[in-house]
């Protein structure tokens, strides 16, 4: 099942929850709907579903207008964040539930019913449990019936809200790795809405970033990570340390920092502007002496070795900056709190962004990491280095206050 949606919006009273939203999910794909809180993506996913409709635009199914089809018709299975189990019901019953209020001409027989939730059962790993009712289960099993309740009735699309925020995160993990195999086994048309990015760009083939009803960006996850389409993706998207400094003769100056361009793009049409450098934390090298690179000394003030990366927590010009660094790296170093290191950027992409919220913009290849020049007449501010390390699930906005 294809899902193509054609210029919607939605307005909530004075709200605009979405402004002209247009986007297709192929056949069998598994898209992650991305972004903050109020940022339009469950109001999408409820429009697909048919529990909304848009005061403008279209939603497709295969190509058939579906709007005012009301949910019972659409072939939708839907699992909300909290399960939404009925709790005087078994687990059998609970997955049971959606056949057994079928038509009786489209439901099945008792055995077909027996037989279906002995399938699923199987399917979501709780074959034994069909007799306890949601009390007796833990959080990650009641979101497993609550999946298999919805696969029940065989939908042609499954739509997913948030299916992981009211679980702990090592039980988040592995539903995640679960429902990637089942979405592999069943290859079902999926949609699923997330504000945490790690689970986006591990779970989805597609990933569509939104922002005040708005699409930012949307492709594969890691054409997203890598090359963000303008400031709110590459800052939702992870955690980032941001230079302020200008553009002068073709040249990025930030403080000591001086980027030149060295591959496709070019830096001109930005000179006299305000630019902001955004490097993220593994993309930041650090060093024992300068070499020659562009480089600035930092205090180290922290070191945190626990973990696949070693995370290194620096002091430069006053501002906090954070380097993600290899366990090897650091037994090189051997860095310790107090002692000055040279850190130097070492991603090469620039991102040209044009209107103040960064809204259109390109990519040019540049020293060392994402830097943002905007096309504006607003005045620079003062070189030098800021902090913008997200928090995940953090809410960004690069609108004014």
């Amino acid at each position: 099942m294809t899902i193509t949606i054609d210029n919607v919006a939605k307005t909530f009273q004075a709200h605009s929850a979405l402004n002209g939203v247009s986007m297709e999910v192929s056949d069998g794909a598994f898209v992650a709907l991305l972004g903050p809180s109020g940022s339009g993506k469950t109001t999408l996913l409820r429009i697909i579903a048919g529990l909304e409709f848009p005061d403008q635009g279209s939603v497709f199914f295969d190509g058939a207008d579906v709007h005012g089809q009301p949910v019972g018709r659409r072939g939708v299975g839907f699992v909300f964040q909290h399960y939404a189990l009925f709790r005087h019901m078994t687990v059998f019953e609970n997955i049971a539930f959606g056949l057994r209020v079928r038509p009786r001409r489209a439901r099945p027989s008792r055995s077909g019913i027996r037989d279906k939730v002995h399938e699923l059962l199987k399917l979501i790993q709780l074959e034994g449990l069909e007799h306890r009712y949601p009390s007796q289960l833990s959080g990650g099993q009641r979101q497993r019936v609550a999946l298999a309740r919805a696969l029940a009735i065989e939908p042609k699309v499954l739509l997913l809200d948030e299916p992981f925020g009211a679980l702990d995160a090592r039980v988040r993990q592995s539903l995640r790795r679960w429902l990637r195999r089942l979405h592999e086994q069943i290859h079902v048309t999926s949609v699923f809405v997330t504000h945490d990015q790690e689970e986006a760009l591990e779970l989805a083939d597609r990933v569509v970033v939104m922002n005040h009803g708005k699409i930012e960006q949307q492709g594969p996850p890691d054409e997203v990570f890598h090359r963000p389409a303008n400031a709110f993706v590459m800052e939702f998207l992870g955690n980032v340390n941001l230079f302020h400094g200008r553009i002068e003769q073709g040249k990025g100056v930030f403080g000591p920092l001086v980027l030149d361009r060295n591959g496709n793009g070019d830096l001109r049409n930005g000179d006299s502007r305000a630019a902001r450098l955004m490097v993220r934390p593994h993309d930041l090298e650090l060093l024992d002496h300068a070499n020659g690179q562009p480089s600035l000394e930092a205090k180290v003030l922290r070191v945190q070795a626990a973990g696949a990366l070693v995370r290194v927590e620096l002091e430069a010009q006053g501002q906090f900056l954070q380097a993600d660094i290899s366990h090897e790296r650091w037994r090189e170093l051997r860095v310790a709190p107090g002692e000055s290191v040279f850190v130097s950027p070492r991603e090469s992409k620039v991102i040209h962004c044009v209107g103040s919220r960064g809204s259109r913009c390109g990519l040019v290849t540049c020293g060392s990491a994402a830097m943002l020049t905007p096309h504006l007449g607003q005045r620079p501010s003062a070189s030098g280095i800021t902090s913008v390390l997200q928090v995940r699930q953090r809410t960004v906005s690069m609108g004014p206050a």
